[in-house]
């Protein structure tokens, strides 16, 4: 007499086909998708440090490197304030808020004033996959989907980073 497969048994097969699935399908899926996120941040970041360095040529050039610099260089409208060092700090300054530390909102317009429309939208958009804080002097984009992806901006050094932590366990 055959055995007949019993409920227990085609749950097993079911639950074995669906980790098949999942490692064969899903997991590499995800682990292409969080491989394109990188890309585009750090192509991002190259793009940021790019128009940095240039803008920081444009002060020079207007400026004789000496002093801050309400709309030093326009760019699509706006424009940039340069802090003592000669680097970007943001759009919508006065002469006395550049000698005030940079906010979020100074990151986030000098973020669509240098990057113009080739960049990832920002948070609240609703397609935006950065959020925008400032720290100590930095303007730091942290990734929405990867929070342990950013990109940080130091204005007194004028240095771009991307920067990936290590996940916590």
């Amino acid at each position: 007499m055959a055995r007949r497969f019993s409920f227990g048994s085609w749950g097993l097969l079911l639950a074995i086909f669906a980790a098949c699935y999942w490692g064969v399908i899903v997991l590499p899926d995800a682990n292409e998708q969080r491989q394109s996120h990188l890309k585009m941040l750090a192509a991002t970041t190259e793009a940021l440090q790019k128009t940095v360095i240039y803008s920081h040529f444009k002060y020079f050039t207007a400026t004789s490197g000496k002093g801050v610099k309400l709309n030093g260089l326009v760019l699509d409208g706006k424009g940039l304030d340069y802090n003592e060092y000669g680097f970007p700090v943001g759009t919508e300054h006065t002469p006395d808020s550049l000698s005030l530390p940079v906010t979020a909102q100074h990151c986030r317009d000098l973020w669509n004033a240098l990057l113009v429309t080739m960049q990832p939208m920002l948070v609240p958009a609703p397609s935006g996959v950065l959020e925008v804080k400032a720290y100590v002097g930095s303007c730091i984009f942290r990734s929405i989907q990867y929070p342990n992806m950013a990109i940080v901006y130091n204005t007194q050094r004028g240095s771009v980073q991307f920067m990936v932590a290590e996940p916590e366990n």
